[in-house]
């Protein structure tokens, strides 16, 4: 598990590097949906095998909402944009 690094680049570097696969933390919870989803989307795209992730979720105002948008880019590869409209978010 490790956090976002802040650009794809960098994160990817760490996810080539590491002989297991790589978790994005979530942080500090923020109640930002769309702000942790494209975190999420870009540091998978950057390499990330999964997120590790409770703050994010558990503070958050609809915690059904993210979690199901969380799991849509996880295991369904969405867009944020679909997973905010899906979950209404």
């Amino acid at each position: 598990k490790t956090v976002w690094t802040g650009d794809a680049e960098s994160f990817n570097q760490i996810a080539s590097a590491a002989p297991i696969p790589v978790l994005v933390a979530g942080g500090p919870s923020t109640g930002d949906s769309e702000g942790i989803l494209t975190m999420v989307r870009s540091a998978l795209d950057a390499g990330a095998s999964g997120i590790c992730m409770g703050r994010q979720v558990f503070a958050h105002e609809n915690v059904e909402g993210i979690a199901k948008a969380l799991v849509m880019l996880v295991h369904q590869d969405a867009s944020v944009a679909d997973a905010m409209k899906a979950c209404n978010l």
